[in-house]
């Protein structure tokens, strides 16, 4: 890294750290790297990431693949209310008129085009 630092004159150079640092651990190759002078790291992906986590002080860290579909973890979780005031299920049906007009998924793609064409009518 010392010598790629030094053949790219006033431009950064940094170290892409993958698959594991290669069979080494990624951790200590960005470690020792780091306290060489390097200050940007690549890896490919979000897992490998996260496997470097904490980052030292004055790191920077770039993922190359950028978000895909299985880096998107979320947890959701919803209640299903049981014994509704008569207040309560007032504002849910409320609710429910109102998201129909909002709600993408509330129509069929041929309900759409069929509103379409229909508004174009009036």
């Amino acid at each position: 890294w010392r010598w790629l630092a030094a053949q790219s004159g006033a431009a950064a150079c940094g170290a892409a750290i993958k698959a594991n640092g290669y069979g080494l651990g990624a951790r200590a190759v960005m470690e020792h790297l780091a306290k060489a002078g390097c200050r940007d790291f690549f890896v490919a992906t979000w897992g490998e990431a996260a496997a470097l986590m904490p980052l030292p002080a004055g790191v920077s860290l770039s993922v190359l693949h950028g978000v895909g579909e299985s880096d998107m973890v979320i947890e959701l979780a919803v209640e299903t209310p049981v014994n509704l005031t008569s207040k309560q299920r007032e504002l849910l049906r409320e609710f429910e008129k109102l998201s129909e007009e909002n709600n993408p998924e509330s129509s069929s793609f041929f309900s759409k085009v069929k509103g379409f064409w229909d508004g174009m009518k009036s």
